[in-house]
């Protein structure tokens, strides 16, 4: 019987420690230049930044449309707004999500080098 108790408290306590480990990881980040290189944001576009401007459709479709009339794809951080300069395929499966974009600054513009979804 105390084997069985133990045996639980330890399952319940490893469980606890994983779970607790897997909500760190999983914590939203916040918008802005997370660090030199890296920036966190909505994936937009230059002409319709923050706002849309085609109420009757999603953010990703905007983003999209916008995109495909010539407005390049852009990283709405806070009160910035970067174009994002690199594999437009990349990009695009970001439309209208959070993102985690890694690249060089350059003026307003981000040099992408990697893009994924984040919380």
């Amino acid at each position: 019987m105390n084997q069985s108790l133990i045996l639980v408290g330890v399952l319940f306590l490893g469980t606890f420690t994983v779970g607790q480990a897997l909500a760190q990881d999983e914590a939203p980040m916040k918008m802005g230049q997370a660090g030199p290189n890296t920036f966190v944001g909505l994936v937009s576009d230059a002409s319709c930044g923050p706002r849309h401007k085609m109420r009757d459709k999603s953010a990703e479709e905007c983003t999209r449309a916008c995109e495909r009339a010539g407005s390049p794809y852009a990283l709405v951080a806070g009160e910035k707004v970067y174009r994002l300069k690199g594999d437009s395929n990349d990009i695009a499966v970001l439309a209208g999500q959070k993102a985690k974009i890694t690249g060089t600054l350059q003026g307003d513009t981000i040099a992408v080098t990697s893009a994924m979804p984040t919380q």
